[in-house]
Protein backbone atom coordinates (compact mmCIF):
# COMPACT_ATOMS: atom_id res chain seq x y z
CA UNK A 1 0.00 0.00 0.00
CA UNK A 2 2.58 2.44 0.97
CA UNK A 3 4.76 1.33 -2.34
CA UNK A 4 1.99 2.21 -4.16
CA UNK A 5 1.26 5.28 -2.78
CA UNK A 6 4.91 6.70 -3.05
CA UNK A 7 4.78 5.42 -6.49
CA UNK A 8 1.59 7.67 -7.17
CA UNK A 9 3.18 10.70 -5.42
CA UNK A 10 6.12 10.00 -8.25
CA UNK A 11 4.34 8.94 -10.91
CA UNK A 12 1.66 11.89 -11.07
CA UNK A 13 4.19 14.65 -11.00
CA UNK A 14 6.21 13.50 -13.28
CA UNK A 15 3.79 13.18 -15.47
CA UNK A 16 2.27 16.88 -14.89
CA UNK A 17 6.05 17.92 -15.48
CA UNK A 18 6.57 16.35 -18.86
CA UNK A 19 3.29 17.98 -19.94
CA UNK A 20 4.43 21.42 -18.64
CA UNK A 21 8.03 21.45 -20.36
CA UNK A 22 6.40 21.00 -23.74
CA UNK A 23 4.88 24.48 -22.99
CA UNK A 24 1.06 23.56 -22.25
CA UNK A 25 -0.58 25.75 -19.79
CA UNK A 26 -4.86 25.59 -18.78
CA UNK A 27 -5.45 28.48 -21.26
CA UNK A 28 -3.95 27.16 -24.43
CA UNK A 29 -6.69 24.91 -25.66
CA UNK A 30 -8.92 28.00 -24.98
CA UNK A 31 -6.87 30.59 -26.63
CA UNK A 32 -7.54 29.91 -30.16
CA UNK A 33 -10.81 29.26 -29.57
CA UNK A 34 -11.75 31.94 -27.68
CA UNK A 35 -9.28 34.69 -27.20
CA UNK A 36 -11.36 36.87 -25.65
CA UNK A 37 -12.79 35.46 -22.84
CA UNK A 38 -8.99 34.34 -22.00
CA UNK A 39 -8.39 37.87 -21.67
CA UNK A 40 -11.28 38.76 -19.96
CA UNK A 41 -9.98 35.93 -17.32
CA UNK A 42 -6.86 36.79 -16.92
CA UNK A 43 -7.76 40.28 -16.43
CA UNK A 44 -10.55 39.38 -14.05
CA UNK A 45 -7.76 37.35 -11.85
CA UNK A 46 -5.19 40.36 -11.90
CA UNK A 47 -8.19 42.65 -10.48
CA UNK A 48 -8.72 40.07 -7.90
CA UNK A 49 -5.64 39.50 -7.06
CA UNK A 50 -4.72 43.16 -6.18
CA UNK A 51 -8.00 43.69 -4.64
CA UNK A 52 -6.95 40.90 -2.47
CA UNK A 53 -3.48 42.47 -1.99
CA UNK A 54 -5.19 45.70 -0.99
CA UNK A 55 -7.33 44.57 1.52
CA UNK A 56 -4.55 42.98 3.35
CA UNK A 57 -2.43 45.63 3.39
CA UNK A 58 -4.03 49.26 2.01
CA UNK A 59 -0.78 51.25 1.65
CA UNK A 60 0.03 49.39 -1.19
CA UNK A 61 -2.20 51.13 -3.15
CA UNK A 62 -0.13 54.32 -2.97
CA UNK A 63 3.00 51.90 -4.24
CA UNK A 64 0.99 50.64 -7.29
CA UNK A 65 -0.60 53.88 -8.72
CA UNK A 66 2.90 55.61 -8.10
CA UNK A 67 4.44 52.24 -10.31
CA UNK A 68 5.18 52.23 -14.34
CA UNK A 69 3.23 49.70 -14.79
CA UNK A 70 2.74 46.11 -13.34
CA UNK A 71 2.45 42.30 -14.54
CA UNK A 72 0.08 39.72 -13.10
CA UNK A 73 0.42 36.13 -14.00
CA UNK A 74 -0.24 32.57 -12.91
CA UNK A 75 1.61 29.22 -13.28
CA UNK A 76 1.15 25.80 -12.52
CA UNK A 77 4.41 23.56 -11.98
CA UNK A 78 5.54 20.16 -11.40
CA UNK A 79 8.54 18.98 -10.22
CA UNK A 80 10.38 15.63 -9.97
CA UNK A 81 13.58 14.62 -7.65
CA UNK A 82 16.22 16.50 -10.04
CA UNK A 83 13.85 18.46 -12.98
CA UNK A 84 10.69 20.35 -13.02
CA UNK A 85 8.77 22.94 -15.29
CA UNK A 86 5.89 25.59 -14.80
CA UNK A 87 3.91 27.48 -17.36
CA UNK A 88 1.54 30.13 -17.09
CA UNK A 89 -0.01 33.33 -18.79
CA UNK A 90 -0.28 37.01 -17.81
CA UNK A 91 -1.18 40.36 -18.49
CA UNK A 92 1.03 43.48 -18.24
CA UNK A 93 -0.66 46.45 -17.56
CA UNK A 94 1.50 49.78 -18.68
CA UNK A 95 0.57 52.51 -17.00
CA UNK A 96 2.63 55.28 -19.39
CA UNK A 97 0.30 54.37 -22.33
CA UNK A 98 -2.72 52.08 -20.63
CA UNK A 99 -1.70 48.96 -22.73
CA UNK A 100 -2.22 45.56 -22.10
CA UNK A 101 0.47 42.87 -22.92
CA UNK A 102 -0.52 39.54 -23.05
CA UNK A 103 2.96 37.21 -21.81
CA UNK A 104 3.20 32.95 -21.60
CA UNK A 105 5.49 32.65 -19.27
CA UNK A 106 8.06 29.00 -18.82
CA UNK A 107 10.12 28.03 -16.07
CA UNK A 108 12.48 25.30 -15.82
CA UNK A 109 13.94 24.21 -12.43
CA UNK A 110 16.50 22.57 -11.67
CA UNK A 111 17.26 20.83 -8.19
CA UNK A 112 16.48 18.20 -5.51
CA UNK A 113 12.41 18.53 -5.21
CA UNK A 114 9.15 17.07 -5.12
CA UNK A 115 5.62 17.97 -5.98
CA UNK A 116 2.47 20.26 -7.63
CA UNK A 117 1.83 23.44 -7.03
CA UNK A 118 -0.05 26.82 -8.13
CA UNK A 119 1.36 30.11 -8.27
CA UNK A 120 0.09 33.74 -8.23
CA UNK A 121 2.27 36.53 -8.35
CA UNK A 122 2.68 40.37 -9.00
CA UNK A 123 5.58 42.52 -10.49
CA UNK A 124 5.26 46.07 -9.86
CA UNK A 125 7.54 47.89 -12.11
CA UNK A 126 9.39 51.52 -10.75
CA UNK A 127 11.52 51.84 -14.19
CA UNK A 128 10.15 52.11 -17.82
CA UNK A 129 13.40 50.82 -19.21
CA UNK A 130 13.29 47.46 -17.14
CA UNK A 131 9.20 47.28 -17.76
CA UNK A 132 10.18 47.24 -21.63
CA UNK A 133 12.98 44.69 -21.10
CA UNK A 134 10.58 42.42 -19.13
CA UNK A 135 7.68 43.08 -21.81
CA UNK A 136 10.11 41.97 -25.12
CA UNK A 137 10.69 38.35 -23.22
CA UNK A 138 14.23 37.58 -21.34
CA UNK A 139 15.27 35.56 -18.56
CA UNK A 140 14.83 35.63 -15.55
CA UNK A 141 17.25 33.34 -13.02
CA UNK A 142 15.34 32.71 -9.11
CA UNK A 143 16.98 31.04 -6.61
CA UNK A 144 15.03 29.74 -3.73
CA UNK A 145 14.10 26.75 -1.34
CA UNK A 146 10.55 26.54 -0.01
CA UNK A 147 7.87 24.24 1.57
CA UNK A 148 4.28 24.84 1.37
CA UNK A 149 0.81 23.32 1.74
CA UNK A 150 -2.17 23.00 -0.13
CA UNK A 151 -3.12 26.91 1.99
CA UNK A 152 -2.86 29.40 -0.01
CA UNK A 153 0.02 31.93 1.59
CA UNK A 154 1.84 34.94 1.13
CA UNK A 155 5.31 33.42 -0.22
CA UNK A 156 7.32 36.34 -0.66
CA UNK A 157 7.45 39.62 -0.69
CA UNK A 158 10.45 41.75 -1.53
CA UNK A 159 11.71 44.61 -3.35
CA UNK A 160 15.23 44.16 -5.76
CA UNK A 161 16.63 48.02 -6.48
CA UNK A 162 19.60 48.45 -8.49
CA UNK A 163 20.96 50.53 -11.13
CA UNK A 164 18.70 48.34 -13.81
CA UNK A 165 16.34 45.97 -11.93
CA UNK A 166 14.01 47.87 -10.07
CA UNK A 167 10.42 46.32 -8.95
CA UNK A 168 8.65 44.45 -6.48
CA UNK A 169 7.32 41.24 -6.27
CA UNK A 170 4.50 39.62 -4.62
CA UNK A 171 4.10 35.79 -5.02
CA UNK A 172 1.36 33.82 -3.41
CA UNK A 173 0.79 29.97 -3.76
CA UNK A 174 -2.66 28.39 -4.69
CA UNK A 175 -3.11 24.89 -3.30
CA UNK A 176 -0.61 21.53 -4.30
CA UNK A 177 1.90 20.53 -2.30
CA UNK A 178 5.85 21.39 -3.15
CA UNK A 179 8.83 20.86 -1.40
CA UNK A 180 12.30 21.24 -2.67
CA UNK A 181 15.50 23.48 -3.45
CA UNK A 182 15.64 24.83 -6.57
CA UNK A 183 17.34 26.61 -9.18
CA UNK A 184 15.03 28.74 -11.13
CA UNK A 185 14.97 30.03 -15.12
CA UNK A 186 11.64 32.10 -16.01
CA UNK A 187 11.30 32.70 -19.62
CA UNK A 188 8.48 35.73 -20.85
CA UNK A 189 7.74 35.60 -24.31
CA UNK A 190 4.49 37.80 -25.99
CA UNK A 191 1.61 35.58 -26.83
CA UNK A 192 0.71 37.15 -29.80
CA UNK A 193 -2.34 35.25 -29.62
CA UNK A 194 -4.30 37.82 -27.20
CA UNK A 195 -1.64 40.60 -28.07
CA UNK A 196 -2.59 42.67 -31.09
CA UNK A 197 1.45 43.80 -31.52
CA UNK A 198 0.86 44.68 -35.04
CA UNK A 199 1.52 40.90 -36.33
CA UNK A 200 -0.72 39.63 -39.06
CA UNK A 201 -2.13 36.51 -39.58
CA UNK A 202 -1.20 36.36 -43.11
CA UNK A 203 2.15 36.46 -44.75
CA UNK A 204 1.48 39.92 -46.23
CA UNK A 205 0.86 43.33 -44.76
CA UNK A 206 -2.89 43.54 -44.19
CA UNK A 207 -5.42 46.07 -42.79
CA UNK A 208 -8.69 45.48 -42.17
CA UNK A 209 -8.43 41.37 -42.47
CA UNK A 210 -10.24 38.85 -39.77
CA UNK A 211 -10.46 42.48 -37.39
CA UNK A 212 -13.11 40.06 -34.81
CA UNK A 213 -9.72 38.06 -34.00
CA UNK A 214 -7.56 40.85 -33.07
CA UNK A 215 -7.77 42.50 -29.49
CA UNK A 216 -8.22 46.67 -30.54
CA UNK A 217 -8.72 48.21 -26.85
CA UNK A 218 -5.90 48.63 -25.03
CA UNK A 219 -3.17 46.91 -27.35
CA UNK A 220 0.18 48.19 -27.54
CA UNK A 221 0.59 47.92 -31.19
CA UNK A 222 4.49 48.19 -30.60
CA UNK A 223 6.55 46.57 -33.31
CA UNK A 224 9.62 44.82 -31.86
CA UNK A 225 11.84 43.61 -34.58
CA UNK A 226 14.25 45.31 -36.48
CA UNK A 227 13.17 44.89 -39.78
CA UNK A 228 10.70 46.20 -42.23
CA UNK A 229 11.98 49.49 -41.72
CA UNK A 230 9.04 52.14 -41.50
CA UNK A 231 6.77 49.15 -39.57
CA UNK A 232 5.70 50.81 -36.61
CA UNK A 233 4.22 53.94 -39.20
CA UNK A 234 2.27 51.76 -41.02
CA UNK A 235 0.78 49.90 -38.00
CA UNK A 236 0.12 53.03 -36.68
CA UNK A 237 -2.23 53.43 -39.77
CA UNK A 238 -3.71 50.17 -39.35
CA UNK A 239 -2.07 47.45 -41.28
CA UNK A 240 -0.64 44.07 -39.42
CA UNK A 241 2.63 42.89 -40.88
CA UNK A 242 3.77 39.29 -40.94
CA UNK A 243 6.85 38.06 -38.99
CA UNK A 244 10.06 39.62 -40.68
CA UNK A 245 12.06 36.68 -41.54
CA UNK A 246 11.79 33.49 -43.29
CA UNK A 247 12.92 30.22 -44.69
CA UNK A 248 11.56 27.73 -46.81
CA UNK A 249 11.76 25.41 -49.14
CA UNK A 250 10.36 25.16 -53.00
CA UNK A 251 9.77 22.67 -55.69
CA UNK A 252 9.71 23.98 -59.44
CA UNK A 253 8.92 22.02 -62.29
CA UNK A 254 8.58 23.55 -65.68
CA UNK A 255 7.85 22.37 -69.29
CA UNK A 256 7.76 24.52 -71.96
CA UNK A 257 8.87 24.45 -76.01
CA UNK A 258 12.08 26.09 -76.81
CA UNK A 259 13.41 27.55 -80.46
CA UNK A 260 16.75 27.72 -81.53
CA UNK A 261 18.46 30.33 -82.45
CA UNK A 262 22.23 32.24 -82.75
CA UNK A 263 23.73 28.97 -84.28
CA UNK A 264 27.43 29.16 -84.82
CA UNK A 265 30.04 26.73 -86.78
CA UNK A 266 33.47 25.65 -87.03
CA UNK A 267 35.79 23.25 -88.05
CA UNK A 268 39.22 21.84 -86.39
CA UNK A 269 39.46 24.77 -84.25
CA UNK A 270 38.75 27.51 -86.33
CA UNK A 271 36.67 30.92 -85.32
CA UNK A 272 32.91 29.98 -84.93
CA UNK A 273 30.66 31.32 -87.74
CA UNK A 274 27.19 32.01 -88.15
CA UNK A 275 24.97 29.65 -90.30
CA UNK A 276 21.99 31.06 -92.03
CA UNK A 277 21.28 28.08 -93.66
CA UNK A 278 20.18 26.28 -91.21
CA UNK A 279 16.24 24.64 -89.85
CA UNK A 280 15.36 24.95 -86.56
CA UNK A 281 12.50 22.60 -85.24
CA UNK A 282 10.86 23.23 -81.71
CA UNK A 283 12.00 21.44 -79.01
CA UNK A 284 10.64 20.74 -75.79
CA UNK A 285 12.38 21.09 -72.47
CA UNK A 286 11.96 20.04 -68.69
CA UNK A 287 13.26 21.05 -65.23
CA UNK A 288 12.94 20.12 -61.73
CA UNK A 289 14.51 22.75 -59.66
CA UNK A 290 14.39 21.99 -55.19
CA UNK A 291 15.12 25.66 -53.43
CA UNK A 292 16.04 26.71 -50.13
CA UNK A 293 14.81 30.32 -49.76
CA UNK A 294 15.66 32.58 -47.24
CA UNK A 295 13.69 36.16 -47.28
CA UNK A 296 13.21 39.19 -45.22
CA UNK A 297 10.51 41.98 -45.11
CA UNK A 298 12.95 44.89 -45.99
CA UNK A 299 9.82 47.18 -45.90
CA UNK A 300 6.41 46.61 -44.89
CA UNK A 301 5.32 46.01 -48.75
CA UNK A 302 8.60 44.97 -49.82
CA UNK A 303 10.05 41.44 -49.37
CA UNK A 304 13.76 40.17 -50.41
CA UNK A 305 14.53 37.01 -50.78
CA UNK A 306 17.88 34.66 -52.23
CA UNK A 307 17.47 31.18 -52.97
CA UNK A 308 20.08 28.40 -53.74
CA UNK A 309 19.32 24.61 -54.88
CA UNK A 310 19.82 21.39 -57.31
CA UNK A 311 18.35 21.74 -60.88
CA UNK A 312 18.14 18.77 -63.26
CA UNK A 313 16.36 18.19 -66.53
CA UNK A 314 16.44 18.27 -70.12
CA UNK A 315 17.27 20.54 -73.48
CA UNK A 316 16.96 19.17 -76.26
CA UNK A 317 19.15 20.31 -79.70
CA UNK A 318 17.63 19.77 -82.95
CA UNK A 319 18.62 21.27 -85.76
CA UNK A 320 19.69 20.36 -89.70
CA UNK A 321 22.03 22.43 -91.62
CA UNK A 322 22.86 22.46 -95.67
CA UNK A 323 25.96 20.77 -95.65
CA UNK A 324 27.21 22.84 -99.47
CA UNK A 325 25.84 26.07 -97.52
CA UNK A 326 28.19 24.85 -94.50
CA UNK A 327 30.96 23.98 -96.67
CA UNK A 328 30.74 27.58 -98.35
CA UNK A 329 30.64 29.65 -94.95
CA UNK A 330 33.58 27.48 -93.17
CA UNK A 331 35.42 28.79 -96.62
CA UNK A 332 36.25 24.40 -97.37
CA UNK A 333 36.62 24.10 -101.01
CA UNK A 334 35.73 20.58 -102.27
CA UNK A 335 37.19 20.64 -106.03
CA UNK A 336 40.96 19.76 -105.40
CA UNK A 337 43.05 16.83 -105.89
CA UNK A 338 42.14 15.45 -102.50
CA UNK A 339 39.33 17.23 -100.65
CA UNK A 340 38.66 16.75 -97.44
CA UNK A 341 37.26 14.19 -95.88
CA UNK A 342 33.93 16.21 -94.79
CA UNK A 343 33.30 17.11 -98.25
CA UNK A 344 32.32 13.80 -99.25
CA UNK A 345 30.01 13.91 -96.03
CA UNK A 346 28.33 17.53 -96.69
CA UNK A 347 28.61 17.95 -100.48
CA UNK A 348 25.23 17.59 -101.56
CA UNK A 349 23.57 16.70 -98.66
CA UNK A 350 22.53 17.97 -95.19
CA UNK A 351 24.07 17.59 -91.33
CA UNK A 352 21.67 17.01 -88.40
CA UNK A 353 22.39 17.29 -84.55
CA UNK A 354 19.98 15.95 -82.88
CA UNK A 355 20.97 15.18 -79.13
CA UNK A 356 19.40 15.75 -75.32
CA UNK A 357 21.50 17.64 -73.16
CA UNK A 358 21.06 17.13 -69.76
CA UNK A 359 20.69 19.53 -66.86
CA UNK A 360 22.36 19.18 -64.07
CA UNK A 361 23.79 21.53 -61.46
CA UNK A 362 23.28 24.53 -59.28
CA UNK A 363 20.60 27.29 -59.21
CA UNK A 364 21.58 30.62 -57.75
CA UNK A 365 18.73 33.44 -57.34
CA UNK A 366 17.48 36.40 -56.22
CA UNK A 367 14.10 38.06 -56.19
CA UNK A 368 11.37 40.41 -54.28
CA UNK A 369 7.77 40.80 -54.34
CA UNK A 370 5.42 43.63 -53.07
CA UNK A 371 2.59 43.00 -51.74
CA UNK A 372 -0.37 44.36 -49.63
CA UNK A 373 -3.83 43.23 -48.63
CA UNK A 374 -7.20 45.36 -48.16
CA UNK A 375 -9.91 43.78 -46.02
CA UNK A 376 -9.97 40.42 -47.63
CA UNK A 377 -8.51 41.19 -50.99
CA UNK A 378 -4.50 41.32 -51.89
CA UNK A 379 -2.06 41.80 -54.66
CA UNK A 380 1.17 40.54 -54.96
CA UNK A 381 3.99 41.27 -57.65
CA UNK A 382 6.65 38.61 -57.62
CA UNK A 383 10.00 38.71 -59.67
CA UNK A 384 12.93 36.60 -60.07
CA UNK A 385 16.47 36.71 -61.39
CA UNK A 386 18.10 33.53 -61.56
CA UNK A 387 21.64 31.92 -62.73
CA UNK A 388 22.57 28.50 -63.42
CA UNK A 389 26.05 26.95 -62.76
CA UNK A 390 25.88 23.55 -64.39
CA UNK A 391 27.59 20.53 -64.15
CA UNK A 392 28.25 20.76 -67.68
CA UNK A 393 30.52 23.77 -68.16
CA UNK A 394 29.20 23.66 -72.10
CA UNK A 395 25.72 24.71 -71.00
CA UNK A 396 25.43 28.28 -69.48
CA UNK A 397 22.46 29.51 -68.64
CA UNK A 398 19.71 32.14 -66.80
CA UNK A 399 16.02 32.96 -66.08
CA UNK A 400 14.09 35.87 -65.05
CA UNK A 401 10.53 36.49 -64.59
CA UNK A 402 7.70 38.40 -62.77
CA UNK A 403 4.62 37.00 -61.39
CA UNK A 404 1.61 39.76 -60.90
CA UNK A 405 -1.13 38.25 -59.05
CA UNK A 406 -4.44 39.12 -56.71
CA UNK A 407 -6.78 37.00 -54.88
CA UNK A 408 -9.17 36.68 -52.10
CA UNK A 409 -8.21 35.77 -48.68
CA UNK A 410 -10.30 33.59 -46.59
CA UNK A 411 -10.28 33.90 -42.63
CA UNK A 412 -10.54 29.85 -41.19
CA UNK A 413 -10.50 31.20 -37.28
CA UNK A 414 -8.48 28.89 -35.56
CA UNK A 415 -7.03 27.45 -38.85
CA UNK A 416 -5.51 29.95 -40.03
CA UNK A 417 -6.17 32.01 -43.51
CA UNK A 418 -6.26 30.55 -47.11
CA UNK A 419 -5.74 32.82 -50.12
CA UNK A 420 -6.68 32.14 -53.47
CA UNK A 421 -5.22 34.09 -56.25
CA UNK A 422 -4.62 34.29 -60.11
CA UNK A 423 -3.00 36.48 -62.24
CA UNK A 424 -0.05 36.36 -65.47
CA UNK A 425 3.05 34.97 -65.24
CA UNK A 426 6.14 36.11 -67.41
CA UNK A 427 9.13 33.58 -67.89
CA UNK A 428 11.91 34.30 -69.54
CA UNK A 429 14.58 31.69 -70.19
CA UNK A 430 18.11 31.26 -72.05
CA UNK A 431 20.93 28.48 -72.59
CA UNK A 432 23.87 28.27 -74.20
CA UNK A 433 25.22 24.98 -75.89
CA UNK A 434 28.38 24.13 -77.07
CA UNK A 435 29.44 20.95 -78.63
CA UNK A 436 30.61 19.03 -81.20
CA UNK A 437 28.89 16.50 -83.40
CA UNK A 438 31.26 14.02 -84.76
CA UNK A 439 31.00 13.43 -88.75
CA UNK A 440 30.07 9.63 -89.63
CA UNK A 441 32.50 7.83 -91.14
CA UNK A 442 35.72 10.34 -90.32
CA UNK A 443 37.50 11.37 -87.31
CA UNK A 444 36.35 14.72 -87.59
CA UNK A 445 33.27 16.67 -86.35
CA UNK A 446 31.31 19.83 -86.55
CA UNK A 447 31.60 22.71 -83.62
CA UNK A 448 28.62 24.14 -82.40
CA UNK A 449 27.61 27.07 -80.49
CA UNK A 450 23.46 27.51 -80.03
CA UNK A 451 20.97 29.51 -78.01
CA UNK A 452 17.81 28.12 -76.67
CA UNK A 453 15.10 30.09 -75.61
CA UNK A 454 11.55 29.72 -74.61
CA UNK A 455 8.76 30.51 -77.28
CA UNK A 456 5.97 31.23 -74.69
CA UNK A 457 7.11 33.53 -71.78
CA UNK A 458 3.48 34.79 -70.85
CA UNK A 459 0.74 32.35 -69.58
CA UNK A 460 -1.79 32.15 -66.63
CA UNK A 461 -1.22 31.59 -62.84
CA UNK A 462 -3.76 30.08 -60.25
CA UNK A 463 -3.17 29.13 -57.28
CA UNK A 464 -3.89 29.41 -53.54
CA UNK A 465 -1.69 29.95 -50.43
CA UNK A 466 -3.20 28.21 -46.52
CA UNK A 467 -1.04 30.46 -43.52
CA UNK A 468 -1.43 27.77 -40.84
CA UNK A 469 -0.18 30.26 -38.40
CA UNK A 470 1.68 32.95 -38.09
CA UNK A 471 4.46 30.78 -38.66
CA UNK A 472 3.64 28.50 -40.99
CA UNK A 473 2.48 28.62 -44.82
CA UNK A 474 1.88 26.15 -47.36
CA UNK A 475 1.63 27.27 -50.88
CA UNK A 476 0.78 25.43 -54.64
CA UNK A 477 0.61 27.25 -58.08
CA UNK A 478 0.16 26.25 -61.83
CA UNK A 479 1.08 28.11 -64.50
CA UNK A 480 -0.29 27.67 -67.76
CA UNK A 481 -3.83 28.31 -69.92
CA UNK A 482 -2.25 29.62 -72.54
CA UNK A 483 0.63 28.56 -74.92
CA UNK A 484 3.29 26.15 -74.25
CA UNK A 485 4.46 26.50 -71.12
CA UNK A 486 3.23 24.88 -67.84
CA UNK A 487 4.45 24.20 -64.60
CA UNK A 488 4.07 23.15 -61.12
CA UNK A 489 5.09 24.86 -57.97
CA UNK A 490 4.49 23.84 -54.11
CA UNK A 491 6.52 25.23 -50.62
CA UNK A 492 6.29 25.50 -47.36
CA UNK A 493 8.12 28.82 -45.68
CA UNK A 494 8.44 29.19 -41.96
CA UNK A 495 8.59 32.78 -40.16
CA UNK A 496 9.94 34.29 -37.42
Amino acid sequence: MFENTLLRLIYIPFLISISLLTGCSSYDSRIKDNPEAVRKQINLNSKLFIANILQQKPDFKETLDGSKGYFFGEISSATVVLIGAASGLGVLHDNNNQSQTYLDIKRLELGPGLGIQKLKFLFVFHNTKYMETFKKGRNLPVAGADISTGESSTFANYTLDNENENYTVIIETDGGAHAGATARIARIQVNTELTDTGLSNVSRATKGFAEDNQQVEGAPRQWDYALPFLAQQVIDLGYDLPNPYGIGYTFAYVEQNQFIEDLKIGFKGSEKIDINSVAFPSVVSKTNTNNLVFDSWIFPFFNLFGMIGKVDGIAPINFTVDGDGALEDLGIRCDGFRPPPICGKLQGGNFSVDIESTIAGYNYGIGGTFAAGWNNFFVAIPFTVNILDLDDKTIDGNAYGIYPRGGYMFDLGSNGALSLFAGASYLYTKLEIEGIQPIPGTEEGIEYTVKQENIDKWTGILGANWDINKNFSLMAEYNGFAGTRQSLITGLTYRF
